[in-house]
C-alpha cells in the first residue's frame, strides 16, 4: 500500500508541476505529444545515467569521496544526469518543433527533468516508500528548477548567433549542475542541517528560477505581443529564430526614364 501511495504522489507532483509551467506558456503553448514524449524520453534517460554513473565512480574510485563526496554530488550525478536531460531536449524535442520563444525552452526542460525524477522517485518507492513521499516534494521540484534553468538558456540560445550558441547552452548547463549539485552534496555530506541546507538550495534555484521565468515571458511577449507586432512596420517574421529583425522594405522601382523627342 505505501509503495503505490509513494508511486501516486510522485506522478501528481509531476503532474502537478508540469501542468503549472505549461500554463505559463500557455499563449504559445508547446505541442502536447512533444511535451510528453520529452517527460518520456527523459524517464528513459535513466538507464544510460545508471551505467554512465557507475562507470565515473569506479574510475574515480576513493577520489569521489573527498569533501564529502563533492565529485560524487557535482560530476558523477549533477553532471551526468543534466548532460543527458538536455541531450533529449536537443536531440529531439528541438528537432521535432523546434524552439520558437524562451518559454519553450524552459518547458521541454522540465518535461525531461521531470521524466528522469519521476523514475528516480519510482525506484524509491519500492525500496523506501516513505522516503520516496518526501522526494516527491523536495528532489523531483529540484529535478524541474535545475533543469528548468537551463531550460532558459536552451531557449535564449536559438536567438543568437550560431557561433554562440555553445556558449549559451554550457552556461545552461553549469546553472543546472550547479544548482542540481549542491543539493545533493548537501545530503550527501549530511551535515548538522543539512536538511535546512538542502531545503535552502532547493528555495534559492526555485527563486532564481523564477526571475528567468519572469524574464523569459518578458522577452517573449517583445517578441510576439500585440504591442510588439503594432509597432513594427513590415510583418514580423513567421521563423524567428532565423532572424529578431524584421526585412528592410525593398527600395520602389525608379520610374522609368523619359524619351527624347526624336
Amino acid at each position: 500500500m505505501k509503495v503505490l501511495l509513494g508511486l501516486a504522489v510522485s506522478v501528481a507532483a509531476v503532474l502537478v508541476i508540469l501542468t503549472g509551467v505549461r500554463r505559463l506558456d500557455a499563449s504559445r503553448p508547446t505541442p502536447r505529444v512533444v511535451t510528453y514524449a520529452t517527460l518520456g524520453l527523459g524517464a528513459l534517460a535513466c538507464v544510460p545515467a545508471v551505467l554512465i554513473e557507475y562507470a565515473a565512480r569506479e574510475l574515480l574510485g576513493d577520489a569521489r569521496l573527498i569533501g564529502g563526496r563533492f565529485l560524487d554530488a557535482f560530476v558523477v550525478a549533477a553532471l551526468v544526469e543534466e548532460s543527458l536531460k538536455l541531450a533529449v531536449v536537443l536531440g529531439y524535442s528541438r528537432r521535432q518543433s523546434g524552439v520558437l520563444d524562451v518559454m519553450d525552452g524552459v518547458v521541454y526542460c522540465v518535461a525531461a527533468s521531470l521524466g528522469f525524477g519521476l523514475i528516480e522517485n519510482a525506484a524509491f518507492a519500492w525500496s523506501d516508500p516513505t522516503t520516496a513521499l518526501v522526494r516527491s516534494l523536495t528532489a523531483v521540484p529540484v529535478h524541474a528548477v535545475s533543469t528548468g534553468a537551463m531550460g532558459y538558456f536552451v531557449g535564449r540560445s536559438q536567438f543568437v548567433r550560431r557561433e554562440s550558441q555553445p556558449a549559451v547552452l554550457a552556461a545552461g548547463l553549469a546553472s543546472a549542475v550547479a544548482i542540481h549539485g549542491l543539493y545533493d552534496w548537501a545530503i550527501f555530506y549530511r551535515g548538522p542541517h543539512w536538511e535546512a541546507q538542502s531545503m535552502m538550495v532547493l528555495g534559492a534555484g526555485a527563486l532564481l528560477l523564477a526571475v528567468m521565468v519572469r524574464h523569459a515571458m518578458r522577452m517573449d511577449a517583445a517578441m510576439y505581443g500585440p504591442e510588439a507586432l503594432a509597432s513594427l512596420e513590415v510583418p514580423w517574421p513567421t521563423n524567428v529564430t532565423n532572424t529578431l529583425v524584421p526585412a528592410a522594405p525593398k527600395s520602389p522601382p525608379k520610374p522609368p526614364s523619359a524619351i527624347e523627342p526624336k
